[in-house]
């Protein structure tokens, strides 16, 4: 999905369609590109407010996080990954079309940065 400047507040809306079942979760994560390709540092001091909204087809919610920004779980590689432990997965349904709603609210400290909303699915159970 689109970058966008983590500076300013952000709201979208991306429809899913046809998306395979591989016996493994999906995760909806907010990437967070650093600075200079730093990796963010003290990431639960940050304050912004990050809400992710999956409906299926029928308008039922498939999942919904919401909530701090330094109360996510920050997995760190080249980009810094916001996600909830047990809120940011599901399960696809081949056959079904999803509506991902994304609200953002930003923190002073990561003005000049950009991000990014994707789904990583796999992983090992």
């Amino acid at each position: 999905m689109p970058e966008f400047d983590l500076g300013k507040s952000h709201q979208a809306e991306y429809r899913l369609a046809n998306m395979s079942d591989i016996a493994k979760p999906c995760g909806i994560y907010l990437a967070i590109v650093p600075r200079d390709r730093k990796i963010v540092n003290n990431t639960k001091e940050f304050d912004g407010f990050l809400q992710f909204d999956l409906v299926n087809s029928k308008g039922v919610s498939v999942t919904s996080v919401s909530g701090r920004l330094g109360d996510y779980w920050w997995a760190q590689g080249g980009n810094c990954e916001l996600y909830q432990l047990d809120k940011s997965f599901f399960s696809p349904v081949p056959a079904e079309k999803y509506l991902l709603r994304i609200t953002y609210s930003p923190d002073s400290k990561l003005e000049g940065m950009r991000g990014f909303v994707y789904l990583r699915c796999g992983g090992s159970k």
